[in-house]
């Protein structure tokens, strides 16, 4: 009798119980991997949000000291009629403050007019300008007098926010007039074209 059927038979019932036992290797495999990635992406994202809540504490610790302005009602300050630039509040007690007068004579940023000065134990500072001691008055005058108005920044300590913002605006009895003329000494040696006192100096020489 020949076994050459029995033979082939279970050939193929061995490559059937090889090809399911591939099957389920390749399934635990596909499985183990979708878990482990899973795990990896959660693990990432806890990662993530521990990150943000972090940030989040960090950034909300940051401690401002709130800057009142005396003299500035609307948050607007006015020149004296001389000129004279009279800025004065409260913050914490000795706590450094920064004034920023930005782009005084040009759109330049270099051109912006920086001070510092220290409150004292109640709180109280005071910035005041004037042509005589700050020769950066005068560009901040002429400003004023071609812009109508210009930006005012103050900030304590933490200099990269700043606390409060201040317009400087005209004061309609200050002579802008002696400011330009001033301002045209000091950046360019002469008077200003609108001085009507015009003086020529001649050397008259004879052979």
């Amino acid at each position: 009798m020949d076994n050459k059927p029995d033979k082939v038979r279970k050939k193929a019932i061995a490559l059937i119980i090889i090809g399911v036992l591939a099957m389920i290797v390749l399934l635990v495999n596909y499985l183990s991997s979708n878990k482990s990635g899973g795990e990896n992406s959660n693990a990432t994202a806890e990662i993530s949000s521990k990150k943000a809540s972090n940030k989040k504490v960090s950034s909300s610790s940051i401690k401002f000291d709130p800057i009142d302005i005396y003299n500035a009602p609307n948050d607007e300050i006015m020149p004296q009629d001389d000129g004279t630039i009279i800025i004065e509040g409260k913050t914490a007690p000795n706590k450094k403050v920064k004034l920023d007068i930005l782009s005084a004579a040009t759109d330049n940023a270099n051109d912006n007019v920086v001070d510092f000065t220290t409150s004292d134990k109640e709180g109280y500072f005071k910035f005041n300008f004037d042509y005589i001691k700050d020769p950066e008055l005068v560009d901040i005058i002429y400003c004023l007098d071609e812009k109508g108005s210009v930006t005012v920044d103050l900030t304590n300590d933490n200099y990269e926010y700043v606390d409060k913002h201040l317009k400087l605006v005209k004061n309609e009895n200050v002579d802008y007039s002696s400011f330009r003329n001033l301002h045209a000494k000091q950046h360019y040696g002469s008077h200003s074209s609108s001085d009507s006192s015009i003086t020529i100096d001649a050397e008259i020489t004879f052979e």
